[in-house]
């Protein structure tokens, strides 16, 4: 990891689709990391989700502005506002 790079987590219970709708659904472990890009004006949101078999991996990147960053933080700060009001107060963390 360099300075530029943030694992946010490793999730073990992730499941993805590839291809149709109906698809079967595949278990995985994913993980989320935020890389500042090397111009320095926006940040990269990688996540990951490596299957049971090497050659099961998807990967996805997508670049967030400050204002999308700005954005996500402010749902994600909404999204656990909402969950810790329905846990009565607890953080459940």
């Amino acid at each position: 990891m360099n300075a530029g790079t943030l694992t946010l987590s490793t999730f073990d219970t992730c499941h993805y689709q590839i291809g149709r709708l109906d698809a079967p659904t595949l278990k995985a472990i994913g993980s989320v990391q935020a890389v500042i890009a090397d111009d320095k004006s926006t940040v990269l949101l990688r996540i990951a989700l490596t299957g049971s078999r090497r050659h099961q991996r998807v990967m996805a990147t997508l670049c967030l502005n400050p204002a999308d960053l700005d954005g996500l933080i402010g749902q994600l700060q909404a999204i656990r506002d909402i969950r810790r009001s329905s846990l009565g107060g607890a953080n459940g963390a």
